[in-house]
């Protein structure tokens, strides 16, 4: 995942997820604008999220869980690293992955002990929250530059279709290509996948609202003491 439109596509992963309860979030099963699905994502108090990174022909794909819970704090596991983030704690302006201090700490998971906080997680943290929030619509716009937008893509006409909607971006110059489906009624994203056929690079993220998790879940003291897995 080297393109810049990769590692865009990646972070917007951690920023859409399936329902949490989808009928209780309201809205009407007619037609759904892109505004309103980046308007609805910014509402959700909490979501996970999990990725797979790799190519068409992979063996097994690389996969990162990211967790929001209420409030700015955040959660990401990938491999052996548990990475904890407490956005509050942040820098004014910009949020920059390596210039967080003591916001952010990593631990490996077998033995409970500080690590550098490396690999993919981290970085899409630094990505996806520029302003110290999750904002689908302001990294789509740094994704797909100026005077380049999200289209609704028309699909027939099956049950499937009647329950979602998919929208589409493309790159003018590449054949790189990025969909996201979200529920009508809702307006809440499901899945995301981004390819490029150039090297048969391919990333799919699966998101979720379902389950809330206690404060200790997020919690880096409980994790390393032993009180939270």
């Amino acid at each position: 995942m080297t393109s810049p439109i990769a590692k865009l596509a990646v972070a917007a992963a951690v920023l859409v997820a399936v329902s949490i309860g989808i009928g209780l979030w309201g809205g009407s099963p007619g037609s759904v604008a892109w505004a309103e699905v980046a308007e609805r994502f910014e509402s959700v108090p909490f979501f996970s999220a999990t990725i797979y990174l790799g190519h068409g022909t992979a063996v097994e794909a690389h996969k990162i869980e990211i967790w929001k819970g209420e409030g700015p704090i955040v959660r990401a596991e990938e491999g052996d690293a548990v990475v904890f983030a407490d956005l509050s704690k942040r820098k004014e302006g910009p949020l920059s992955f390596l210039d967080m201090g003591d916001s952010i700490i990593a631990f490996d998971r077998s033995t409970r002990q500080p690590v550098e906080p490396k690999g993919l997680a981290g970085m899409f943290l630094g990505i996806l929250c520029p302003q110290g929030h999750f904002s689908l619509d302001s990294l789509m716009r740094e994704a797909s530059g100026e005077g380049r937008s999200m289209v609704t893509v028309q699909v027939a006409d099956t049950p499937a279709s009647r329950e979602t909607v998919r929208f589409q971006w493309k790159d003018e110059t590449t054949t790189e290509r990025l969909d996201i489906w979200a529920m009508r009624n809702s307006k809440l994203p499901i899945r995301i996948r981004f390819v490029d056929p150039r090297n048969d690079e391919c990333a799919d993220f699966l998101f979720d609202y379902s389950e809330k998790k206690e404060a200790t879940f997020f919690d880096p003291n409980a994790f390393a003491s032993g009180g939270e897995n």
